[in-house]
């Protein structure tokens, strides 16, 4: 990508202007086109982990997992039946097959991924439903998933089952694989491909009726969260060859995890998981989209409407989120392999391509401060003058406290929320940038459950927190923790709104 860079006065209030130039990349074919907002289904979500959606086509209904285990050794899950107008029921629960689950249905069976943990190691099945009882294993060869989630899709017309496992001679953590129903039994599993598995997760597959068009989620590296939703389309019968995965961009991708979106042929909704506003656990929500799904080929997926290239700008004012005094500051732009710095007379960067769906990473950065970085994308940028947007940098000022707003855990455990790190990330240079530095670890949680449970999550989590700034070469002696459980709250536990707040991991500034 060719930059062009010009010298602009910063104004008087020491606001960082970026001005793109936007070329958007027309394509041919329009497949999925969403309309308005994404809307949370407030009937169905709760404070719990509401994580999977599957189809149930016979009887026309959504199905989804809900986490209900909350303590800190065990997270059981149920699969949950939602029909319209009415109050969803259980259908399923048994920890033996849904410590982790992901579910498809077709006619009045539904099939579950499921996995168990035994002499070391992780097992995977995938059991079918019937009559809310178990009905036996599908044998599927070469099912070895080394992790602990399986999620997966079976095709509209039943003869094709996608999955998402980790496997030893894979691509990286979790990739997507098929087994292909042939003469009434299922095929050893087969991967995608490098076209759509990396060396990060895939997983939540969905696979459109046309048995083309592939959704699925993953954090692979330029997306706008923790996990991203991707769409991509078959180009030949081996399965192997695909179109590059194109992001769906706003409004269902955000700074927060998207996963798992599904829709029927004929509805006017999509429905997926977003952990955007959850507290870092799933809730579904649900946009309006219009399907054109084809059975014939299809060359290409339009994700947005064409539009004449114009310049667009995006303006911050860096402040000190102590005092709210405004300070002077440098940016820093990345994307892929460049890096230009913005400061103070030379701040003026225009992009000659940015499609629709990419986002650029903005750091910011002022001496003595925590380094903030912002992800911009199409949506944040305005043809005219825009709004100031206020970035609050944290003085690194002894005894202050800071709270990691953006690194989140798997509800009840220790293990982090893909992609979430990327905040530990700045503290992490933060420290190799002031030697006299050195941070105390403190993790909290709210005032539900058992005390001394809470308590040691919360020392599970420091100590997570802990692992990974060593793990990015910062010495063990600048760093100390405790963990607190519920007994220092920052907010009212009265309401689950105010109580989320308090499950938090926050670090005070200690100099030498």
């Amino acid at each position: 990508m060719n930059s062009i860079k010009k010298t602009i006065n910063i104004n008087n209030r020491f606001s960082l202007i970026l001005l793109f130039i936007l070329e958007l990349t027309t394509l041919a074919k329009a497949q999925i086109t969403f309309y308005g907002d994404s809307e949370p289904l407030k009937e169905l979500n709760t404070p719990q982990n509401e994580d999977f959606l599957a189809l149930d086509r016979f009887n026309h209904r959504l199905l989804f997992t809900r986490e209900s285990g909350l303590s800190s050794d065990k997270n059981s899950r149920s699969l949950i039946l939602s029909v319209a107008n009415d109050t969803p029921g259980k259908i399923y629960s048994d920890d033996k097959y849904l410590t982790t689950s992901g579910s498809s249905s077709t006619n009045k069976q539904i099939l579950v991924n499921a996995t168990k943990y035994e002499r070391g190691r992780y097992y995977s099945e995938i059991v079918s439903i019937k009559n809310n009882q178990p009905d036996g294993v599908l044998t599927i060869g070469n099912l070895d998933n080394l992790a602990p989630i399986q999620s997966g899709h079976l095709s509209a017309d039943g003869n094709y089952l996608l999955i998402s496992a980790q496997k030893s001679n894979g691509y990286g953590v979790e990739d997507l694989y098929i087994s292909k129903r042939e003469r009434g039994k299922w095929t050893m599993l087969q991967g995608l491909g490098f076209d759509i598995n990396t060396a990060f997760q895939e997983i939540s597959p969905f696979l459109a009726a046309d048995n083309k068009t592939l959704i699925f989620a993953s954090n692979r590296e330029g997306g706008f969260g923790g996990m991203d939703l991707y769409i991509s389309q078959r180009l030949d019968e081996t399965w192997r060859n695909w179109s590059k995965p194109i992001n769906l961009g706003s409004p269902v991708n955000t700074e927060g995890s998207e996963t798992s979106l599904v829709f029927f042929q004929d509805d006017d909704f999509a429905y997926y998981i977003s952990t955007t506003n959850s507290d870092g656990y799933g809730d579904i929500n649900k946009i309006r989209i219009k399907a054109e799904i084809l059975a014939a080929e299809i060359d290409s997926i339009e994700l947005a409407p064409e539009i004449e290239p114009s310049q667009y700008s995006a303006m911050f004012s860096l402040k000190d989120a102590s005092t709210n005094f405004t300070i002077q500051g440098k940016a820093f732009y990345f994307q892929e392999s460049d890096t230009i710095e913005l400061s103070a007379d030379e701040n003026l960067l225009i992009l000659n391509e940015l499609a629709a769906g990419q986002q650029v990473k903005i750091e910011f950065k002022s001496k003595g401060y925590l380094s903030e970085s912002r992800k911009i994308g199409f949506n944040d940028l305005t043809e005219a003058d825009s709004d100031v947007m206020e970035v609050l940098l944290e003085p690194l000022s002894k005894g202050n406290v800071i709270t990691l707003k953006n690194v989140l855990f798997h509800r009840g455990t220790a293990n982090f929320v893909a992609g979430t790190q990327s905040e530990l990330d700045l503290v992490v240079e933060m420290l190799n940038e002031n030697p006299e530095v050195s941070i105390f670890l403190k993790g909290h949680t709210d005032n539900f459950g058992n005390e001394r449970l809470n308590t040691k999550l919360s020392e599970q989590r420091v100590l997570s927190v802990e692992k990974y700034l060593i793990s990015k070469g910062i010495s063990a002696d600048k760093i100390d923790g405790k963990g607190y459980g519920g007994s220092q709250p920052k907010y009212s536990n009265e309401q689950e709104q105010t109580r989320k707040l308090n499950r938090r991991v926050e670090f005070e500034i200690v100099r030498d």
